[in-house]
């Protein structure tokens, strides 16, 4: 979360594309619709570059993430919490892998 939230590439690859849900939007189901790799690339850049973009032209801190912790863990997936300005950020996880596939505020 840290790479994303940084605007780093490197969380590309530590990212479920094409079972990633993120605030709402099925970016996994859009992502598998695209044909060629180099622009399943540049999409990836593109998310990245704006999820950052985004989250600091709210006045986001990644310092500012208090009370880490697992919400919920299950046969399935495990979704890690954290509290951020009156909020909780939930990060999904599947058994099968380490890569995140949902990111949610609560």
């Amino acid at each position: 979360f840290s790479a994303l939230v940084q605007g780093s590439y490197s969380a590309q690859k530590q990212i479920d594309w094409e079972r990633l849900k993120a605030l709402d939007v099925d970016v996994g189901q859009t992502y598998s619709q695209i044909p060629d790799a180099q622009q399943r690339s540049n999409y990836q850049k593109t998310f990245v570059k704006g999820f950052a973009l985004g989250f600091k032209q709210i006045g986001g801190e990644l310092a500012g993430f208090r009370n880490w912790r697992i919400f919920t863990k299950d046969a399935e997936k495990s979704v890690i919490a954290a509290d951020y300005r009156g909020l909780t950020l939930l990060l999904t996880f599947p058994k099968d892998g380490k890569k995140l596939t949902g990111i949610q505020w609560k």
